[in-house]
């Protein structure tokens, strides 16, 4: 009951009272809606698209990320821009609730659970419901400015749109691959990385572990290697669209073994811990 009491806590005043911070999916949705929408109608205009389109396309256009880069001295490189500051949303989110919370509440929260480990999980928990209502409201969002710009109401991707629009390779899969890859993968990885940065903004600061998450989806976008694991959360480096890209499974035992290391090392960690 006390764990379930500590959760009520963190989930109100961490999301609940703090939801006008995630306006990060709003704005994404609404650009990529309407980049998706001139394309569509670019597209029909020399009847190269006869559909408009549907939810699922405008999702996938949104949450693709970017191709594999490969060096080229010729070419500058440049960062997905909406894809990196859709990753970095959720991680400045999450960044300073714990480490705050920890200073000002701790020592009474611990006395009152009568168990740290309660405050840890709880916040683990925090971190998990965060990131999977971070990627709800970005599929909603998207989801309702697709339907306002004509799309049709499926969860079905079109092939003829995202073979002209993202990769020709990716008509080849099933409507559950594009799943795996373009929603379960991604929030999973996610939440893998936000609980990773809340481990190292309790050990270190919060300003630290955002620096550390930034500069990974940096080097994530330049380097397409299992290393950097936000290449994860953009299914065109899947190696279901390129023979380039990162597997999936291998990104879904990656994201896993970082949760559970985390859980045991942040255990460790606020046992252990002074509370002044």
């Amino acid at each position: 009951m006390r764990f379930f009491k500590l959760v009520h806590r963190d989930v109100n005043l961490g999301i609940i009272r703090r939801l006008a911070v995630m306006i990060i999916p709003l704005i994404v949705s609404i650009t990529q809606v309407k980049t998706v929408h001139d394309m569509i109608n670019e597209l029909q205009k020399y009847n190269m698209l006869e559909n408009s389109g549907t939810i699922a396309d405008y999702y996938l256009y949104a949450m693709s990320g970017m191709d594999v880069f490969r060096f080229d001295p010729k070419e500058y490189f440049t960062i997905p821009i909406f894809w990196f500051v859709f990753q970095i949303g959720i991680s400045y989110f999450v960044a300073y609730f714990a480490k705050q919370d920890f200073s000002m509440n701790g020592r009474n929260l611990f006395i009152a659970s009568k168990s740290r480990s309660l405050w840890w999980f709880s916040k683990v928990v925090w971190v998990i419901f965060s990131v999977i209502v971070y990627y709800a409201m970005m599929i909603f969002f998207t989801g309702i400015g697709a339907v306002l710009s004509g799309a049709e109401i499926s969860l079905h991707f079109s092939r003829e749109f995202i073979s002209q629009v993202l990769s020709y390779n990716a008509i080849y899969l099933t409507d559950f691959d594009m799943i795996f890859i373009a929603v379960i993968i991604p929030i999973i990885v996610t939440i893998a990385v936000c609980l990773f940065q809340l481990l190292f903004s309790l050990v270190l600061t919060p300003v630290t572990s955002f620096a550390i998450v930034s500069a990974g989806y940096v080097l994530s976008a330049y380097y397409t290697s299992w290393l950097f694991i936000g290449n994860y959360t953009m299914w065109l480096r899947s190696s279901y669209v390129t023979d380039e890209g990162v597997t999936p499974y291998g990104g879904l035992i990656i994201a896993v073994g970082i949760i559970l290391v985390v859980l045991v090392m942040g255990k460790l960690y606020i046992d252990d811990v002074d509370v002044y």
